[in-house]
């Protein structure tokens, strides 16, 4: 079975609170700007701290919400992935381990339950000598 770790821990940690670690950020951006902006002797209202606020406080926070988002959607199509992988090499060792045609045939009826959702889905083979399932 493939283990594949789905994030460390402070990497997970940051995905999944990444809405309030982006608005302490956005905050401390506002912050800096606003005292930047008082030491030069500015008023803060100008279209040039404005344009700060918006960019770097609200824009850079944005783009890392959108790109977290992203990263976490990737990892769980990586984890997918990987759970269908160890369910193909799974079934491909109970075909490699068959003996027999009828080991053979048992495993390939039960094929559906690696790749149906359904609770004891299985394929039935007829036999034509006995005429049942």
């Amino acid at each position: 079975m493939i283990n594949i770790p789905r994030f460390s821990r402070v990497s997970g940690y940051i995905i999944s609170n990444r809405w309030p670690i982006m608005f302490i950020i956005g905050a401390v951006i506002l912050i800096v700007e606003a005292s930047e902006h008082l030491v030069v002797g500015e008023t803060i209202l100008t279209w040039h701290f404005l344009f700060e606020v918006i960019s770097y406080g609200i824009g850079v926070p944005a783009m890392g919400i959108f790109l977290l988002g992203w990263l976490d959607r990737a990892e769980d199509q990586k984890s997918e992935l990987a759970y269908q992988l160890d369910r193909l090499n799974e079934f491909s060792m109970q075909l490699k381990t068959a003996s027999t045609w009828d080991e053979l045939s048992e495993n390939i009826v039960q094929f559906p339950k690696f790749v149906v959702p359904a609770v004891r889905s299985c394929l039935s083979i007829y036999n034509a000598d006995k005429g049942d399932f």
